[in-house]
């Protein structure tokens, strides 16, 4: 008889389950809109299919210990509708869904089961109806989750289709170098570079790449120690409360803002679309405190999640790591906050501190033992919050014959009092979802609501400067 290995947890996929807290759980979310109601049988026929591209979704980590991680195991007797859930609206409304979506995410799964489960939920307004999926952060990161979804709806196919021609293009020979394309050897004239033999273009082709990569390293190990200080010895005291963490989650959504418009602020300062979308956030966070009395940080305090994936990687686990990043919370003029944002994401680019983290936490973390309690939730109360940005498909797509009209991402929230927001974008559009602690009582009244609600707001507003920046550059231009 043929016994089949159970493959243990990696080190990265443990810490999900050390992370978990009661209070605090571990979830990855999404939540897709349809104009009509779905029918579950179909929905179920499509996650059923998951589970067999994606066995995991199949499995429980069993066996956990202090000297080694659980390993993952078939679950008994699983069947597909234990993890399909029908819901219908006692009020048709968006609040309402969001009052049914807060109470299930701070439900936690059943330890027997794979730790995942799908809310239909019915009664929307206008009849439509949703699809709420909560998956446990040890399965996978959120790309590996967004990217497993994506197989069961019409978006497979181009899925396959850009996998191969990633594959097509690392097959592909290497291009030889060429002394026109390097440094010190581009000044020739193209006659001289002609005549050196190309083996020592070769040569000095690799002396290029060692030397980049040495300074790289070097720069990186600098960016990680600053890293490193800054969040051991930085104290949060915004979203901060006294005793236990609560129980009870909020959750929100922001309306949408066009992938255009963004194109537009980042012609104007030359930043990428993280820096514009953190740039917005933050305004936003400032705004809510502002209107408090309680900006009493100077500095914004997020983790921001890095992937270290492959572009061909679609595989369901986590390949994941993170970094810290500090983001000015006071009254600054556009162009300075969008400065001050892309210099803070650069140097989390530069740092090598997300790669050491994840290839640490996989081999230290395979003892589950040594990553105690007390110095989790050190780090995971120290910031503010944790920002991810997941890109979602740019054509509309369909999922049980039905097409996704609006689509949005949550991950866990890190710590008590913090803030869980997911960037998604979606058919040319970008959305804000937050996920945070119900704080009414501790002084932060529907801060996950109010945050999405100026969203949109602080966007235009910096869409706004960004037209005037273009309009006087193009006067300057005229004028010269």
């Amino acid at each position: 008889m043929t016994t089949i290995a159970k493959p243990s947890l990696r080190g990265i996929d443990n810490i999900f389950l050390q992370l978990e807290h009661p209070r605090r759980l571990m979830t990855v979310s999404s939540l897709w809109y349809f104009v009509a109601p779905l029918d579950i049988a179909v929905v179920e026929q499509e996650l059923k299919r998951i589970t067999v591209e994606f066995p995991r979704f199949a499995q429980v980590p069993r066996g956990n210990s202090f000297w080694h991680t659980a390993r993952w195991e078939p679950a008994h007797n699983f069947n597909i509708k234990d993890h399909v859930v029908s819901y219908t609206l006692t009020e048709s409304s968006e609040k309402e869904l969001k009052k049914y979506l807060s109470m299930t995410i701070a439900l936690p799964f059943d330890q027997e089961k794979p730790r995942w489960v799908a809310h239909i939920v019915y009664g929307l307004p206008d009849g439509k109806s949703a699809m709420f999926m909560k998956v446990h952060h040890c399965l996978a990161d959120g790309q590996g989750f967004v990217r497993s979804l994506l197989t069961c709806t019409s978006a497979k196919d181009s899925i396959n289709a850009a996998i191969a021609a990633s594959l097509a293009a690392k097959s592909a020979p290497r291009p030889r170098a060429k002394a026109s394309q390097l440094p010190i050897l581009s000044s020739l004239s193209s006659e001289t570079a002609a005549q050196i033999p190309q083996p020592l273009v070769e040569i000095w082709a690799f002396m290029i790449f060692f030397l980049t990569y040495f300074l790289t390293v070097v720069v990186g190990l600098l960016h990680t120690a600053r890293m490193g200080v800054r969040s051991a010895t930085f104290q949060r005291r915004g979203f901060s409360y006294k005793g236990e963490q609560t129980a009870v989650k909020s959750i929100a959504w922001s309306d949408d803002v066009s992938i255009d418009d963004i194109r537009v602020v980042r012609k104007a300062y030359g930043a990428s679309l993280n820096d514009v979308m953190v740039a917005t956030v933050t305004r936003c966070i400032r705004s809510y405190l502002s209107e408090l009395g309680k900006v009493e940080d100077e500095e914004l305090m997020l983790f921001i999640p890095i992937s270290l994936r492959r572009p061909d990687d679609w595989s369901f686990q986590n390949i994941t790591s993170a970094a810290w990043a500090w983001f000015p919370l006071q009254d600054k003029s556009t162009k300075h906050l969008l400065r001050s944002v892309r210099h803070e994401m650069n140097g989390v680019k530069a740092s090598s501190g997300p790669s050491i983290g994840y290839s640490f936490i996989n081999s230290v973390f395979r003892l589950p033992g040594l990553a105690t309690r007390g110095f989790i939730d050190f780090f995971a109360n120290k910031g503010h919050g944790v920002l991810t940005n997941v890109p979602g498909p740019t054509e509309p797509i369909t999922f049980a014959n039905q097409q996704i009209i609006e689509y949005r991402a949550l991950p866990p929230q890190t710590g008590k009092g913090t803030l869980g927001m997911g960037l998604l974008s979606y058919n040319g559009k970008m959305n804000l979802s937050i996920l945070t602690d119900e704080m009414a009582a501790m002084g932060y009244p529907d801060a996950a609501e109010k945050i999405c609600g100026r969203f949109v707001k602080e966007f235009e507003i910096i869409l706004e400067d960004a037209k005037r920046e273009a309009r006087e550059g193009e006067e300057i231009k005229k004028s010269q």
